[in-house]
């Protein structure tokens, strides 16, 4: 490997990583906290993109690029990464992991996720998107719209929504322990991010 290579790879990563880590937050939380005209279409939209495969954009990404002349810069490698749709569905399990507190109501719970599912142009969860976890993988309280039991102190809570159409299907799965004080902590060590089968 020639050794600039090596040397390259560090920082363009680094900005990518931290890029998207801002942009995605910032989308997410936009799309999830405020209204605006369109606000579904700019979500469907963004959402398409992870639907297109890279030959479809390789030549529109080298021509932007190109046009702002930054051939063989650490801008033109970093830039066509810097945001992807991917930290907007994870706005979604972030909006539920904020309502998970002792005496919270799962048909609420339930009403609020599907309310912000539908708010960004997403199919509402038929079943469930999440729910209890113990000695078998799915136990009470089930976040449905049928569960009369509330939330309490040290329950550990599956939560994993999903998004799905014929050529994409994106979920973000993980546990929560809902700690006194309503302090609600991430139980998982698996990244978030994106894993491609």
């Amino acid at each position: 490997m020639n050794p600039s290579i090596a040397l390259l790879a560090p920082p363009i990563s680094g900005v990518v990583t931290a890029s998207n880590a801002l942009f995605c937050v910032l989308a997410g939380y936009g799309l999830a906290k405020f209204r605006f005209p369109g606000d579904r279409y700019v979500l469907l939209i963004i959402l398409s993109t992870l639907m297109l495969p890279i030959e479809v954009t390789l030549v529109p990404t080298f021509l932007i690029v190109h046009q702002f002349d930054w051939i063989n810069t650490y801008q033109g490698i970093a830039a066509p990464f810097l945001v992807d749709a991917f930290g907007i569905i994870c706005e979604a399990q972030d909006n539920t992991v904020r309502m998970l507190q002792p005496g919270a109501s799962c048909a609420e719970i339930f009403a609020e996720h599907n309310a912000f599912m539908q708010k960004h142009g997403m199919h509402k969860e038929p079943r469930l998107h999440c729910h209890g976890q113990g000695y078998d993988v799915v136990e009470r309280p089930m976040i449905r719209h049928d569960e009369d039991m509330a939330l309490g102190t040290s329950m550990n809570i599956g939560l994993h929504p999903t998004f799905g159409n014929a050529r994409l299907f994106i979920t973000v799965c993980d546990n929560f322990l809902i700690g006194p004080g309503g302090k609600v902590e991430n139980i998982h060590h698996t990244p978030r991010k994106i894993f491609e089968l």
